[in-house]
């Protein structure tokens, strides 16, 4: 891939040289390249070798003075690609400018119109360009985030019918065991432990599952992070609290009820 340069470019960017020197001024006729590291590579050499080699791409043939170390060009989906920098006058028809405000670009803009007034000023961030690339993961990540947000209020609302209903049913259980010295943190025990078991129970049953789903989608990235033990066990605990907490609101009112109330009938 070729990318057209001038001596700021470096500096511009933030690349990194790891042998030979930067571009020292501007030139109508290019005759020097600056290549990347993975250029070096596929052609044999190492980044000290590649220094003063001659180097012919489809735009004619110039001297190698520079190696820089590698950058991504595209998506981290797809592997770096071997980069050919050139200083050449004929092809500068974008500027490229590191701003930190908005004032800057109309700064920006006012030279441009000074400079080219017959010519429309159109500019595009860096930023954006990158997030072009991964449009379909932030679709896919909104989706799965709104999702995910559905189904936990889902869940937490059947928990608690579930809950509603279990309870109403053990009213005149919980008033026994109340009577013959049960406490309010042992009723609530009782009630959670069975719903807790069922949520490690669906937690070591849909681990391996996410794991799988995520793992094959990760390896459609060239570049990508690593999935830890730590990130499920993250999730099953903030659902297991979840579950702890909507079967507590509901439970703590039964195991304080006054037991003569829910015996009453008997």
């Amino acid at each position: 891939e070729m990318k057209i340069a001038d001596p700021d470019y470096l500096e511009l960017y933030g690349l990194e040289l790891v042998a030979g020197r930067n571009f020292r001024e501007n030139k109508h006729q290019f005759d020097e390249f600056i290549i990347n590291q993975k250029m070096a590579k596929s052609l044999g050499w190492t980044p000290q070798e590649a220094l003063g080699k001659k180097l012919a791409i489809s735009e004619g043939e110039a001297t190698v003075i520079g190696v820089v170390r590698d950058f991504h060009n595209h998506s981290l989906k797809n592997e770096l690609t071997p980069v050919v920098l050139m200083n050449w006058h004929a092809w500068r028809w974008q500027a490229f400018v590191r701003i930190n405000s908005f004032d800057g670009l109309i700064a920006t803009e006012d030279v441009w119109k000074g400079m080219f007034p017959k010519n429309i000023f159109t500019y595009r961030f860096v930023d954006d360009s990158i997030a072009k690339e991964y449009v379909i993961e932030q679709l896919i990540f909104k989706g799965f985030r709104f999702f995910s947000v559905l189904v936990i209020i889902i869940g937490c609302l059947g928990l608690f019918g579930l809950v509603s209903f279990l309870t109403l049913q053990k009213t005149k259980e919980i008033g026994i065991r109340k009577v013959l010295g049960a406490t309010v943190g042992h009723i609530l025990i009782q009630f959670t432990r069975s719903f807790a078991l069922l949520i490690v129970v669906g937690f070591l049953v849909a681990s391996p599952i996410v794991y799988y789903f995520m793992q094959t989608w990760l390896e459609s990235f060239m570049y990508h992070t690593a999935l830890s033990a730590w990130m499920f066990l993250t999730g099953g605990l903030i659902t297991l609290l979840l579950g702890i907490l909507v079967t507590m609101s509901k439970s703590l009112s039964a195991a304080r009820a006054n037991p003569v109330t829910s015996l009453r009938s008997d």
